[in-house]
């Protein structure tokens, strides 16, 4: 019987798409990624060590920052899916399933943020966030604080090169008001 990965995506090495790119495959037993010519990851979805045959993984292949996340039942059956910013944060209704295929829970990511992604991107270019996208090394990251009390945050973490320290900024996450200002040491290695 084909590997799970196998079954789920078609395994080859390479293949020129409609507009000419070529998209480059690369699997080894237990994950499975596609690249594009310039080594940008389109697709990256692995079986994780104790993780009992479930696979879950990222798809950016259409926005390299805005992907889709989805999780594998060991038989292939969907487990969970939604949007992910590769910052760190989940983006909308993710669906989450049982083994047959039933939806379990719905739940809305956005929901208590009116201060959404757009404003908060815009935040870090007004701020000179860096917004890149760094596979290796310091990088900037985002994610949502829910609260019981509704006073829901975003805690952007992002690395300043010249003072060697990692800034951390905390604003409100229905006005954007910024919350709290923090700085760490970059690690020593």
């Amino acid at each position: 019987m084909k590997d799970l990965i196998c079954q789920i995506f078609q395994i080859k090495s390479s293949i020129v798409t409609d507009n000419g790119d070529t998209v480059y495959f690369h699997y080894d037993g237990s994950a499975y990624v596609e690249r594009d010519n310039r080594k940008n990851v389109l697709k990256s979805f692995s079986r994780g060590p104790g993780s009992e045959g479930l696979i879950s993984g990222y798809d950016y292949s259409y926005n390299p920052i805005f992907g889709i996340y989805k999780k594998f039942y060991a038989d292939g059956g969907i487990m969970e899916k939604g949007g992910f910013c590769w910052f760190g944060f989940k983006i909308g209704k993710w669906f989450y399933y049982d083994k047959i295929g039933n939806i379990l829970n719905i739940i809305d990511y956005d929901e208590g943020y009116n201060f959404d992604e757009r404003k908060i991107f815009h935040y870090c270019l007004k701020n000179n966030i860096p917004l890149k996208k760094v596979l290796d090394g310091p990088r900037t990251t985002m994610h949502k604080i829910k609260s019981n009390d509704k006073n829901n945050t975003w805690v952007i973490t992002y690395p300043n090169y010249d003072s060697g320290f990692y800034m951390t900024v905390v604003l409100d996450g229905g006005t954007g008001r910024l919350l709290k200002k923090d700085q760490t040491l970059f690690p020593q290695n």
